[in-house]
């Protein structure tokens, strides 16, 4: 039901002229994208240097929830990972891979940041899905029809104002697998106001009590 209200949703979107179907590729594997708020591209060949590898940390088992570290191996788990099902994750960069476990469809994947971290593009290669629609965490979309399904192409999703997270969702066919995650300028997220005034206000009361120690110290019995 899910997917035929996306479906629903992008006619309806496409009836009103209010975005614009761009197409990519040539006439016999062309892929069309319509952008909502987000920008997605596909570029045959080549990444666009984007300026983050992901590398993805797997465990033995198949899993629903992983991490993937920036830079290296072993470097800083930045990125966090929720799939819809079970699912074997390769470990590294180029050799890293995220695939179904055994026959589960696998229709979804949810890439975010630690602390709602924002980060301004996700680049990656997806097989399987011949169409798809991914969601920045401020519902702008993009709808993606036609993907030529080889190692030689990357989707590239970029936003102006930044994302602190982006759900991949297939709406024909299923996912057999992603890999080759890169991360455009990513900020670390910056407190909410109410959150900032908390602190404020614990602070204060940690040098108010610090005070009072100190007066009642200095008070003498005589």
């Amino acid at each position: 039901m899910g997917k035929n209200l996306v479906r629903g949703a992008f006619l309806a979107v496409v009836g009103t002229g209010a975005v614009a179907a761009l197409m990519f590729g040539t006439a016999a594997n062309a892929a069309t994208i319509v952008n909502t708020g987000i920008t997605t591209t596909v570029t045959n060949g080549n990444s666009n240097g984007a300026t983050d590898n992901v590398f993805l940390v797997g465990e033995a088992n198949p899993d629903s929830i992983f991490e993937g570290n920036l830079g290296s191996q072993n470097g800083s788990t930045q990125v966090l990972f929720n799939a819809d099902v079970l699912v074997n994750i390769g470990n590294g960069f180029a050799s890293g891979s995220i695939s179904p476990s055994g026959n589960l469809i696998f229709d979804k994947l949810l890439v975010s940041l630690e602390g709602n971290a924002t980060f301004y593009s996700l680049q990656f290669q997806v097989e399987g899905a011949t169409a798809f629609t991914i969601t920045d965490n401020f519902g702008n979309t993009s709808v993606v029809t036609g993907v030529k399904n080889n190692d030689n192409q990357f989707l590239t999703v970029s936003s102006a104002t930044g994302f602190t997270s982006l759900l991949i969702d297939a709406n024909v066919g299923s996912f057999q697998s992603f890999k080759q995650f890169e991360l455009g300028d990513t900020v670390t997220a910056v407190p909410e106001p109410s959150t900032w005034a908390m602190m404020l206000l614990g602070f204060a009361g940690v040098g108010f009590m610090a005070y009072r120690r100190r007066a009642s110290g200095s008070l003498r019995i005589v």
